[in-house]
């Protein structure tokens, strides 16, 4: 994606009318309803939500972390066991 549509993006979201819109009406499963609820909090989740798009570097997932702890999962999981 180049800069100009990065920035394009950054703002239809950083207006909030577009997230607004989709988190417009209540959800009945709790943990949804507490996501949506994070998400329209400019406080909390929103004002980084979007960081991947302001920054190229950043990735929009969090694959690295989850490929970082991988190795510590499996031996956990092999040498002490998993209750799961």
């Amino acid at each position: 994606m180049s800069p100009t549509q990065r920035l394009a993006k950054v703002g239809r979201f950083e207006t909030g009318s577009l997230l607004n819109t989709i988190c417009e009406s209540d959800l009945a499963v709790d943990k949804a309803e507490t996501l949506r609820k994070r998400l329209l909090d400019p406080k909390q989740e929103y004002g980084r939500l979007f960081t991947f798009l302001k920054h190229k570097e950043v990735q929009p997932t969090n694959n690295q972390a989850e490929q970082s702890l991988r190795n510590m999962v499996i031996f956990r999981k092999i040498c002490l066991g998993d209750p799961v």
